[in-house]
């Protein structure tokens, strides 16, 4: 008799443990995308930041003392200043927009991250009808897929923003400085 409490909790335990979720595999995929996640966010810490809000700031600082200068003095801009000029130009948009984006990529891949995890906690407990889980997964794989390519579009920005920098900032230095020295 003293057996039969402790023999009802091993089978009641034993009943518990065979009551598996229909969402196994469903399950396994939400597994996968929080380990894609994880990659893209060591992939996003990779990608170096450091310099662009500075490189940003002097961006706006070289282009308004060129268009100040020729402003005050009521010149215009000649055919050779105006090329390096607009090529100086195309920093400006990677300048301007890296961080944000980068920032904007670090919160949704937490978003995301979280998004699953409840996802996976509730198709555990089967709690969702098997359309919400089948739509919140195909929602949750674009939003992977886009923030996987939000990463390496960052990386593929920084590269090129630092060979277009490497080729335009000593020319518009120069111009600068040519600039000072007229006066």
């Amino acid at each position: 008799m003293k057996k039969l409490p402790f023999v009802v909790l091993v089978l009641s335990l034993a009943l518990f443990a065979c009551n598996s979720t229909p969402y196994t595999e469903e399950i396994q995929d939400a597994k996968s995308l929080i380990d894609t996640l994880n990659l893209a966010e060591k992939e996003l810490a990779t990608i170096d930041t450091s310099g662009y809000r500075d490189a940003s700031k002097g961006y706006a600082v070289k282009v308004g003392y060129i268009q100040k200068t020729y402003m005050n003095n009521g010149d215009t801009i000649n055919r050779k200043l105006a090329e390096i000029l607009t090529g100086y130009k195309e920093l400006k948009k990677p300048y301007q927009q890296f961080i944000s984006k980068y920032e904007t990529t670090q919160q949704e891949i937490e978003f995301s991250r979280k998004q699953l995890k409840n996802l996976k906690y509730d198709m555990e407990r089967a709690s969702l009808d098997s359309q919400m889980v089948a739509d919140f997964m195909e929602t949750e794989r674009d939003a992977v897929q886009k923030i996987t390519t939000a990463v390496e579009q960052l990386k593929n920005s920084k590269s090129v923003t630092k060979v277009k920098a490497a080729i335009w900032e000593p020319k518009i230095d120069s111009v600068i400085t040519a600039l000072k020295s007229e006066k």
